[in-house]
């Protein structure tokens, strides 16, 4: 008999529970009969909770201390959440998971990694309030910009080149030699 830990037991009476079947369940639904199954409270997360967790883990990737000086690199998880909740709801951004939002920052931050100098700010890196005077009337209009929601909206436009490169390099043959 497999052993099956009760966490993979749990989730397999979850999933027959709720109409999900599969060929290769058959077996672990025979164990739900001869062990006791776990119980487990499933808590979705909320999505405060996710920009805290988000705000949380983006943290630590900036540098300690103060930039010039003067200005934290970092900011409290507090604000950061609060800024992120802001940015997704002003440029009304679609659900991206953690990984990929912390995969952009460290692409950010990688262009930086010997020079600091030109790097944004944490709390700018996710967005940055601009103040532009309208030639017409003189009013200032407020625009957001954000180097994060950039990133993740043109993800797909850089994976799809990034395919596109591979799918050209892979077909591509150079007589009886190889590529180098």
């Amino acid at each position: 008999m497999k052993k099956m830990t009760g966490e993979t037991l749990f989730c397999v009476k979850y999933l027959l529970e709720h109409g999900v079947n599969s060929s290769n369940f058959d077996d672990t639904a025979k164990l739900l009969e001869a062990f006791n199954v776990p119980e487990y409270k499933l808590v979705k997360l909320g999505k405060d909770e996710w920009f805290h967790e988000l705000a949380t883990k983006l943290r630590p990737l900036w540098p300690a201390g103060d930039k010039d000086g003067k200005w934290a690199w970092r900011d409290s998880v507090k604000n950061l959440s609060d800024r992120l909740k802001l940015l997704w709801q002003q440029r009304q951004l679609k659900e991206y998971s953690i990984d990929e939002c912390l995969s952009c920052a460290r692409r950010y931050l990688a262009q930086y990694e010997n020079d600091t100098r030109y790097m944004m700010l944490l709390k700018y890196f996710i967005m940055k309030q601009k103040s532009i005077v309208d030639p017409k009337d003189g009013r200032l209009i407020y625009t957001i910009e954000s180097r994060l929601a950039d990133m993740l909206e043109g993800k797909s436009e850089i994976d799809a080149l990034e395919n596109e490169w591979d799918s050209i390099l892979e077909d591509t043959s150079v007589g009886e030699g190889e590529l180098v």
